[in-house]
């Protein structure tokens, strides 16, 4: 029993001693959501489902003096404000202390969807008039903070000239 209650107080101590130290340092601050960068199209599967894999990394700013872990990302992906896709990937990544992040992730664009390439002519003739695709990204990263599951929403729009994926260029 002695033990258990040293234990116990033992836990106190260090519980108050790191919030003592995060009141110090300004409280536990949000994480970031800066950009998607480096979006690529690696390649396209024509069956079972003609479908488009995509793949990028959302960059993420941690300003706390402590490493957090990213838990799980969910997004909806528009491509010319239609909603192409859901993506949800359940990941278990550490994010270091005072530091910027690169979270790869990949996800498919189901070309065959019904609703978003019902008119795939049109899109795609309007994107090679344009030379550029509108992509945008609405959804939330978890992360746990102290063990304290905390989300990150965010929301992110970028044109994407076409040539640059074309002719190989990368960003």
């Amino acid at each position: 029993m002695k033990r258990f209650l040293l234990f116990l107080t033992l836990l106190l101590v260090i519980g108050l001693a790191g919030y003592f130290y995060l009141q110090k340092q300004g409280g536990v601050q949000d994480i970031e959501f800066l950009q998607i960068e480096g979006l690529q199209f690696s390649r396209v599967t024509p069956f079972p489902k003609l479908s488009l894999t995509t793949s990028a990394k959302a960059a993420l700013h941690n300003p706390n003096p402590f490493g957090v872990e990213i838990t799980k990302m969910e997004f909806d992906v528009y491509v010319e404000d239609k909603h192409t896709t859901k993506v949800s990937q359940i990941v278990s990544v550490p994010m270091p202390a005072k530091s910027e992040f690169k979270l790869p992730f990949e996800f498919e664009i189901p070309l065959g969807k019904s609703g978003f390439f019902k008119d795939a002519k049109d899109v795609l003739t309007g994107a090679w008039k344009n030379q550029s695709l509108k992509i945008k990204t609405v959804g939330i990263i978890n992360i746990e903070v102290l063990n304290i599951p905390v989300e990150l929403p965010f929301e992110e729009e970028n044109i994407y000239l076409l040539k640059d994926y074309i002719l190989g260029k990368e960003e």
